[in-house]
């Protein structure tokens, strides 16, 4: 389990937590790697028990896109969904929320020019990456409205912001192999909505701003073993040693007159084989026991 400050950090799919690889530790938090399954809704689970500060504020970024902000007392918060877009119902302005999904990253047709396929620097080195950014706040003195405030995210007043996730460029086939990347997060389920209602910032408990960081990038387990997060599958062969003395498969033609050789004396010394070596010359006895002993002993490598 990521844990850091007395903070913890999981990404939860079908309610149970996805194992963590690489883990490294940082002077502000932690990064670590997941194995990304396709078409699976996640959320992320984050707990807070272990700090001493009243409230916390959690700003979600998936993909390089602010999709969440939080300012919360509970010590367990659990984040599902993200914006996808704004709207105004009679007058009342309020975002598009969806649910997160892992989804493969849409390949581009052969050919394919911008603004058909994704070339923006900025999306493409944060496709497969989910941020967690955690602030400490003070009591507020002001009456909340609510106990868990929902902050507008990052462009979410933008109207191309209702594009960024459920309308998103493919990328060039070539550019994803070489950027490692297989999948990205998508939107799922229905539709919702959240009113923006007055927020009430909190002044920082430490006086600094985000305190912890989780970030985690995920990828397929293929992905993972090609930039050597996870070790190499090796070819399971018989290993050479093996191979050694064995005899081919393949007969020489030296290796066949030893073979009719060696038939020659094995028929001598069947039955009655004493009495057919009896009438045999010296130099026939021993170019017969040569072959015997060569048929044995001839090995191709």
């Amino acid at each position: 389990m990521p844990y850091f400050n007395g903070f913890s950090c999981n990404i939860v799919v079908d309610g149970v937590n996805v194992p963590v690889q690489a883990v490294n530790h940082t002077k502000r938090g932690m990064t670590a790697w997941i194995i990304a399954p396709t078409d699976k809704p996640y959320s992320i689970a984050i707990d807070c028990s272990g700090d001493p500060a009243p409230r916390h504020t959690y700003r979600v970024y998936v993909d390089g896109r602010n999709v969440e902000n939080i300012i919360t007392p509970q010590p367990f918060t659990t984040i599902s969904r993200g914006a996808c877009g704004s709207g105004n119902l009679d007058g009342i302005p309020y975002w598009k929320t969806a649910e997160l999904v892992f989804s493969s990253v849409q390949e581009a047709a052969p050919g394919s020019k911008p603004p058909r396929v994704e070339n923006r620097a900025k999306i493409l080195q944060n496709i497969g990456k989910i941020e967690c950014r955690i602030e400490r706040n003070h009591r507020e003195i002001k009456k909340m409205p609510m106990k868990q405030q929902y902050i507008a995210p990052n462009g979410v007043n933008n109207p191309k912001h209702d594009n960024e996730l459920n309308e998103r460029r493919p990328v060039d086939a070539y550019q994803a192999k070489s950027l490692k990347i297989s999948h990205w997060t998508g939107i799922g389920g229905t539709l919702g909505r959240r009113n923006k209602y007055p927020t009430y910032f909190s002044r920082n408990f430490d006086g600094s701003g985000d305190y912890v960081t989780f970030v985690f990038y995920y990828a397929s387990e293929e992905m993972l073993r090609a930039r050597g997060v996870l070790p190499k599958i090796k070819r399971q062969g018989t290993p050479f040693w093996k191979f050694w003395g064995r005899k081919s498969s393949v007969k020489s033609s030296a290796s066949l007159n030893d073979e009719k050789a060696g038939s020659e004396v094995d028929s001598v010394f069947s039955d009655g084989g004493k009495e057919k070596l009896s009438i045999l010359s010296y130099d026939e006895k021993s170019s017969l026991l040569k072959g015997r002993k060569g048929s044995k002993g001839w090995f191709c490598f």
